[in-house]
């Protein structure tokens, strides 16, 4: 390897040496890791171990073709180890020079004696006749008694930068070290939490499969003790039919008459067997196990504190104000918030932005901050939009860019910014407009970079507008929307085909124009009326395009298609919705398919209620077109499959009554409620059937039931019925045996009044739509009071509970369907 030289080697032989062999660089390869060796080194330390680690942070490398050769080379590093090398080896030639005293360079016979001042180079006689006669000079001596204290001190100032400059290589060397120990730390904690992990996960399955072999043992008893019952029942009656043919065929062999002693008892035995029906094979359902298909599970996530994304980072969007990407999927509302100034409370929220990453940000208007929420609701953080350490503002909308930015518009007394932010806070960027006093929007073309900026300039009488799209360092590209004639643009949205659509507070509607600013249509128009608008604000758009809009003055969010056709409210109740936003897995809502109720032909039904058999078709039950007194013209269970087609039908009593229908998954039985009777004397039973409509028993029928409305059955097999007349919920075993019942009539804990839709979670638990009440119960396995899940419904009616652990609730009189969150349920 190469001599380390001595001149500067106090500064920067450390800096540039390999810590293989401690000497200066030679040829020297860089590893992916970002640490540099020799060449040489690299190739004896690859000799030795395999495989190959860096020597420094013990990173694995993997070697190209060419072995260490084919590592790149440290060219910055070889340039400066060259440059080095040149400077010590001049300083070294210049130590063995023999002094020459005062002799002339050019002219070795003639002693230096004058200096230049012009061309500031020392002189002899001969420099001074050839070139320099006409020159300003001084005398050696004085020039050097001149220029020793400036050149003294410029050394001094240089080797201060030196020193500066080495202490920030020393630092660089330090930071290096530090990166490594702590990218050690993250690797001895991965390492832990996986080992927890699967501690964890191997203890969670291993109860899982005690859990799923118990139940297969279970059941498994359970089928063998059914079979064993009827073949021991059936047994004995071959016993009985045998012993007397076998006596009456032995004496048939005797003496004449000797059988006829028989005759009669014969006879009873074989007419009573006659009348008899034949023994049918029970309905046995052994246990499938299907394992899951996408297990999956996560240690944790690796995160960068403080970090912003690079401009290779893949575009965040799906937030309202640029190139959404996702649609709107089952509606599940969550609330959060209050008035005020603690965290998690607002003042004034104007604006709201979705990172991909599923964190919300929201622009307060009043308490001059951003706030940080997860989807769920729960408070991160929060920051104040400031400029500088002493001017605050007042935010008026937020958009992300494309990595992972926050763009926010906002205004003070004097002057209206967009300030770039990083989601921590920190001021990146400025871009000053012009000072109007009327809110702005902001949104991002991901594609483009494109910051737009909505800007309404006048007085209320003459108010004119305009979008501005500037680049991220403040160019203007554009203008648009000049020529419409918007009044008060204050949101603004970018769709996933670069289109720009703009909602016009002033006209009460939407304007939609192309990526370079080519108008396209409008839509909406003042009014309260489907399709209309008055005041709107928030816009945002879907992967499919379609275009949801905050309707503020008509207090609902509205949803048009890509062409501004209207197709339906996604929320009516709300009191003045603002900004809105669309969330990465696409949450606010939409319609799926639908189809009719028809038994065959032009016949359709009324359902009255619905449930999921165990193959995943449907079952339903209602009445056909009522007739005078107001009594369905016939009463069925239609077995759909999930589009809709009939599979079969259960023909039942014309009753006039309401019913309502579950599925015995495990024995694949349907169980139906039914009340006959007049409104006076009403009483009522559950109907248990195969799925091909044959009886298998009645339920209930001695507790006194009056109208058994919804009823459901639980993970053990029991049955739960409602009696909205009584007030109450009937328990029976799987057998019809009655258990017990919970519930009278009243509004304090633990009551009901005209109890409707019923469930039960997987830890057994009862959920109650108690209509009367307005309110949705939770009570044990055992009929104990649990809590209240929602008390401000108008008229809850029909329950059921998803895989997930979400309850879902339709309301009668406010139409609506409504998806409460596991943790409420629990």
């Amino acid at each position: 390897m190469a001599a380390a030289p001595s001149s500067l080697g106090t500064q920067f032989s450390e800096e540039l040496s390999c810590s293989i062999c401690l000497e200066l660089f030679t040829r020297p390869k860089m590893l992916l890791c970002g640490h540099t060796f020799c060449q040489d080194c690299l190739q004896d330390h690859a000799s030795r171990r395999a495989p190959f680690q860096c020597p420094n942070c013990r990173q694995q490398v993997r070697l190209p073709r060419q072995g260490v050769a084919g590592l790149p080379d440290n060219r910055i590093v070889a340039n400066m180890c060259e440059r080095f090398q040149q400077q010590a080896t001049l300083s070294e030639e210049r130590r063995e020079q023999p002094q020459s005293g005062n002799k002339c360079s050019f002219h070795p016979a003639e002693e230096v004696r004058q200096y230049c001042k012009q061309c500031q180079v020392l002189l002899c006689h001969e420099c001074f006749e050839e070139s320099h006669d006409e020159h300003p000079i001084m005398s050696y001596r004085t020039a050097i008694q001149q220029h020793r204290g400036p050149v003294e001190a410029l050394i001094t100032e240089g080797r201060g930068i030196l020193e500066t400059y080495c202490s920030f290589v020393r630092g660089l060397r330090e930071e290096e070290k530090s990166l490594d120990d702590q990218k050690q730390e993250a690797d001895s904690k991965i390492q832990e939490a996986y080992r927890e992990a699967c501690n964890q996960i191997y203890q969670m399955l291993t109860e899982e499969k005690d859990r799923l072999l118990s139940e297969v043992e279970t059941n498994h008893r359970q089928n063998k003790e059914a079979v064993q019952r009827q073949r021991d029942a059936v047994l004995a009656d071959v016993a009985e039919l045998s012993s007397v043919c076998d006596g009456t065929e032995q004496d048939m062999d005797r003496e004449v008459g000797q059988f006829l002693r028989h005759e009669s008892r014969l006879a009873d035995v074989v007419g009573k067997f006659k009348e008899k029906s034949e023994p049918i094979p029970l309905e046995i359902h052994p246990d499938v196990f299907q394992p899951t298909e996408n297990f999956t599970c996560t240690l944790g996530k690796v995160t960068v504190p403080g970090a912003t994304a690079s401009s290779g980072a893949t575009a965040a969007i799906g937030h309202h104000h640029g190139n959404p990407s996702h649609t709107v999927s089952s509606i599940q509302r969550l609330t959060f918030g209050e008035g005020g100034s603690e965290p998690g409370q607002f003042d004034d929220p104007v604006g709201v932005t979705v990172s991909e990453e599923g964190e919300i940000f929201v622009a307060e208007h009043g308490n001059w901050r951003i706030q940080v929420f997860t989807l769920q609701g729960t408070f991160v953080r929060q920051f104040p939009t400031v400029v500088s350490d002493e001017e605050e503002m007042f935010p008026t909308d937020v958009a992300l860019d494309g990595e992972g930015n926050l763009w926010v518009v906002w205004y003070t007394d004097s002057a209206d910014f967009a300030v770039q932010y990083n989601k921590q806070g920190r001021v990146l960027r400025t871009i000053d407009v012009q000072v109007t006093g009327w809110y702005r929007g902001v949104a991002v073309d991901t594609r483009r970079n494109h910051i737009l900026i909505t800007q309404t300039a006048g007085g209320w009488g003459n108010k004119h507008a305009e979008v501005l799209v500037f680049r991220p360092d403040g160019t203007l590209v554009r203008t648009v929307g000049q020529q419409q004639g918007m009044e008060y643009p204050q949101y603004i949205t970018v769709d996933g085909e670069g289109n720009i659509l703009v909602s016009d507070r002033g006209n009460n509607c939407v304007y939609v124009y192309r990526e370079d600013g080519q108008f396209l249509f409008k839509f909406g128009g003042e009014e309260s009326g489907v399709g209309r608008l008055k005041d709107p604000r928030g816009i945002c758009t879907d992967r499919a395009g379609n275009i949801i809009v905050a309707d503020s003055w008509n207090g609902r969010v509205e949803m048009f298609d890509k062409t501004g056709r209207f197709l339906k409210h996604i929320a009516t109740d709300m009191t003045g919705p603002r900004a809105v936003a669309m969330a990465p897995q696409g949450q606010l809502g939409t319609f799926v398919r639908q189809f009719p109720t028809v038994v065959s032909g032009e016949q359709k039904m009324c359902p009255t209620d619905v449930a999921m058999d165990g193959e995943g078709n449907l079952w339903v039950v209602g009445h056909g077109e009522m007739r005078w007194p107001w009594i369905g013209s016939a009463e069925f269970a239609v077995q759909y499959n999930k589009q809709g087609r009939v599979l079969r039908k259960i023909d039942l009593q014309k009753t006039g009554w309401a019913r309502g229908v579950a599925v015995d998954t495990r024995r694949n039985h349907i169980l139906i409620t039914q009340t006959t009777g007049d409104f006076l004397n009403p009483h009522g039973e559950v109907l248990v059937f195969r799925s091909d409509g044959t009886l298998v028993r009645t339920v209930g029928q001695q507790q006194g039931m009056k109208y058994p409305l919804y009823i459901t059955v639980d993970g053990e097999g029991n049955i739960l019925v409602s009696d909205s007349e009584n007030h109450c919920v009937y328990v029976y075993n799987e057998d019809g045996q009655f258990l017990f019942k919970f519930g009278d009539e009243g509004s304090g804990e633990g009551q009901l009044v005209y109890p409707r839709g019923i469930c039960t979670d997987r830890a057994g638990n009862i959920i109650v739509a108690d209509t009367g009440n307005s309110r949705v119960e939770m009570f044990d396995k055992t009929g104990k009071f649990l809590k209240h899940i929602t008390t401000d419904m108008t008229s809850p009616y029909a329950v059921a509970m998803t895989p997930q652990g979400q309850l879902v609730v339709t309301d009668t009189v406010d139409s609506t369907v409504t998806i409460f969150k596991q943790s409420d349920c629990v």
